[in-house]
């Protein structure tokens, strides 16, 4: 799950309650097949069937309760879907309902992913949300790869979500939907909210504070990012680790022991980074010198600006983490295949 915006607790108040009225909408509409109306409302629902390499994706949602039109709402998906599905070489399960609830105002406002008993997002938007906010918009992507992550207990909630808050970035990079002067921009910005905090004893495990759960995970990969690249020469990194938990059944259908994940990922690498990472920031806080790994790194501000120095010591690992591929890793696009209502459907013979 994504909030953009942790310290409104007022906001945040409101779209839990937005939350749980979508969660009974889309459970009633889970539960009905396509063609059947269960309540006016549903009647006039669009599902919209949105296939692509590897995955196809139900989208449920009311068109008149947004002003965005039915493709610029198509094309949010198809991109967020094109880029995690880049990112781990196919999409994290074959068949995910996306079910999209309308709120007050013009932003994306939350979003959750859940595996039991299917795959399943839900997205609260601002009814007036444009074309060009969703453009910028990660958090379809953030919850798409919660999709590709096994469930562990609660206590390693901050695993999950630091997954998923790195890879949005950097699979959004990756896909060209973001700049890497961007993605580095809002690493150098963020990543510092996720540092313990100075009189803390405790590591990321059981960690309260949602800054340092998304943040402090976030900073975790990063770090396990930079490690297996410099185990393995640079030819591997966390998405060669998390694609090996793909290839062995992993995804948020499923859960896991903290252990299990942490071996099958190292395995895959030859490098045992997560364990020994885990080891040090998740049971005790850590903090690493952030300034000397932006230096290393080649990220500097610079008169308002971001400034890649490929001279660094650690750039070719930045470029390999951030850049897009010479060759691209998903041929076809994304397309919607079928687009029907209820209504439709059930008039059909």
């Amino acid at each position: 799950m994504r909030m953009r915006d942790y310290r409104l607790v007022a906001a945040f108040a409101i779209s839990l309650a937005l939350l749980l009225r979508a969660e009974r909408a889309g459970a009633e509409r889970a539960n009905a097949p396509v063609g059947t109306a269960t309540s006016p409302a549903a009647a006039d629902s669009e599902s919209d069937i949105v296939r692509f390499a590897g995955g196809m994706i139900r989208v449920d949602y009311k068109a008149t309760d947004f002003t965005l039109t039915r493709e610029e709402l198509h094309e949010w998906v198809r991109q967020s879907a094109r880029a995690t599905a880049a990112y781990f070489g196919r999409f994290p399960v074959p068949y995910a309902r996306l079910v999209i609830e309308p709120a007050r105002g013009d932003q994306v406002t939350m979003g959750r992913a859940v595996g039991r008993p299917e795959p399943r997002i839900v997205v609260t938007m601002g009814r007036r949300t444009t074309a060009a906010e969703l453009a910028n918009e990660s958090l379809l992507v953030h919850e798409m790869v919660h999709l590709a992550v096994p469930d562990h207990d609660i206590r390693y909630l901050w695993l999950h979500e630091g997954i998923a808050t790195y890879v949005e970035n950097v699979a959004r990079a990756q896909a060209g939907l973001m700049t890497v002067e961007a993605l580095w921009a809002e690493f150098m910005r963020e990543i510092p909210e996720g540092l313990p905090e100075p009189r803390a004893t405790g590591g990321l495990d059981d960690t309260r504070s949602d800054r340092r759960r998304y943040w402090g995970g976030a900073l975790f990969c990063l770090m396990a990012d930079i490690e297996i690249r410099k185990a393995t020469g640079n030819r591997q990194g966390l998405q060669d680790a998390l694609r090996a938990l793909q290839r062995q059944g992993g995804n948020l259908s499923r859960m896991w022991t903290l252990e299990r994940t942490i071996d099958i990922a190292d395995r895959n690498t030859g490098a045992p980074v997560l364990a020994a990472l885990y080891r040090t920031m998740g049971p005790r806080p850590h903090a690493p010198d952030l300034t000397r790994l932006w230096r290393e790194l080649g990220i500097r501000h610079e008169r308002g600006r971001i400034v890649l120095d490929n001279a660094a010591p650690l750039a070719a690992i930045r470029r390999a983490i951030s850049d897009r591929p010479s060759a691209p890793l998903l041929v076809a696009a994304p397309s919607v295949v079928r687009v029907a209502t209820y209504r439709e459907a059930a008039a059909r013979p």
